[in-house]
């Protein structure tokens, strides 16, 4: 996901951030430029900030609402949507007598490592092609977010585990997104009110929803570890989730 992390005056603006979103060919990078062309089950575009699971029914994606689609690669749209912006701030600072906030150039920071720099290089072609200055900041090694004041918006991936914990951590005023919307704080009030797992569920499906909408971060896509092991290596397991989940009860055929 790409998470706004400054007090850059237009990624303050959701109806900019959904430009950002309509101005990137998530398909293209994900399929194209990360994948290869290889067909990997799970990988997808998403539409909100939780993981979608492998497959439609898969209990990983229980926060995850597949009935909200991701948006699509419009880039004219995108360009309509910019000027929307440029105009209502425009309108805004005229309004207060004041000079209307000029569109600074975007740094986008990404960890230095090579899926990410290829994706924010993708990411930096496909925003120029709408007309905006964007700076590439590779972060220090052992470094996953920028220091404030060094980026304006950051690449990041992240693993949601348990988004019933983990959704305040990612969208929370005090979380990566630092996001002091009010229907995003709403929803995630309702979350830890929940009294049980269905109540969870319901509310996690509407903080999607809102996420969807609001955009605290920009959702790009999911990608699922792969792994390869020796048939003589027994005990390994199916459908794990970590590489060494099940080490213990590994042992060598004889």
């Amino acid at each position: 996901m790409l998470v706004p992390c400054s007090d850059h005056e237009y990624l303050a603006d959701k109806t900019f951030r959904r430009a950002l979103v309509y101005g990137t060919n998530r398909e293209d990078i994900l399929n194209g430029e990360l994948l290869e062309s290889l067909e990997v089950p799970g990988c997808r575009v998403l539409s909100g900030p939780f993981p979608a699971g492998l497959e439609d029914n898969d209990p990983l994606g229980y926060a995850y609402d597949q009935s909200i689609a991701p948006r699509n690669y419009e880039p004219r749209l995108a360009k309509l949507l910019m000027t929307m912006t440029a105009k209502q701030m425009e309108s805004e600072a005229s309004r207060k007598k004041e000079k209307p906030p000029e569109l600074k150039p975007i740094r986008l920071a990404f960890p230095p490592e090579n899926l990410s720099r290829i994706a924010c290089e993708a990411i930096r072609s496909q925003w120029q092609l709408l007309g905006l200055e964007i700076e590439l900041v590779e972060l220090p090694v052992g470094r996953a977010f920028p220091d404030p004041g060094t980026a304006d918006i950051a690449y990041v991936s992240a693993a949601v585990w348990e988004p019933i914990i983990d959704a305040r951590r990612v969208l929370g005023p005090e979380g990566m997104a630092g996001s002091t919307d009010q229907l995003v704080g709403l929803g995630l009030r309702r979350l830890e009110e929940s009294k049980n797992w269905r109540d969870a569920r319901d509310r996690l499906l509407d903080l999607h929803a809102i996420a969807h909408h609001e955009l605290p971060v920009l959702p790009l896509w999911q990608l699922v570890d792969s792994y390869a092991y020796s048939r003589d290596l027994l005990g390994v397991g199916s459908d794990i989730v970590s590489l060494y989940q099940n080490a213990e009860k590994w042992r060598l055929s004889q």
